[in-house]
């Protein structure tokens, strides 16, 4: 599990599916071996848990993303007050689909005493639909 936080940054990482971001991550993760580690929390950890989440995969499944989307960022959302509450280093992976949801985010854990760090990813459309394409279960 990842250290506890002094004044160390919770990076928030924000680029679109597809875009390499869960390549990206192990980077932050390095960064924090020292200062304990760090909890990487993603909202593709939790779509397994939505109940229509093997139907959609069967029937539906590059609708499978949008429809899970709000469930995952609620259970994102509350292992982050979790994890602020215990003063944990994180990386919050989402997307910029809600601006002000990433800001709102970041605002809680600057008032919460952390330094914030919100990291962006930029990929050709291309590249974004291939690697979209390959990061679909099943």
């Amino acid at each position: 599990m990842g250290g506890r936080a002094d004044d160390h940054l919770p990076p928030t990482q924000t680029p679109e599916r597809g875009s390499g971001k869960s390549t990206t991550a192990p980077q932050f993760q390095r960064e924090f071996a020292d200062g304990g580690g760090l909890v990487w929390v993603t909202w593709d950890d939790f779509r397994p848990f939505h109940p229509d989440y093997e139907r959609l995969l069967a029937e539906r499944p590059a609708d499978m993303p949008d429809v899970t989307r709000p469930a995952a960022r609620w259970w994102q959302d509350r292992a982050a007050d979790y994890l602020r509450t215990g003063r944990y280093n994180l990386l919050l992976e989402g997307g910029f689909r809600d601006p002000d949801a990433v800001l709102a985010t970041a605002e809680r854990f600057a008032e919460a005493g952390y330094a914030v760090q919100v990291s962006a990813l930029a990929v050709p459309a291309a590249l974004s639909r291939l690697g979209s394409s390959s990061a679909m279960p099943g």
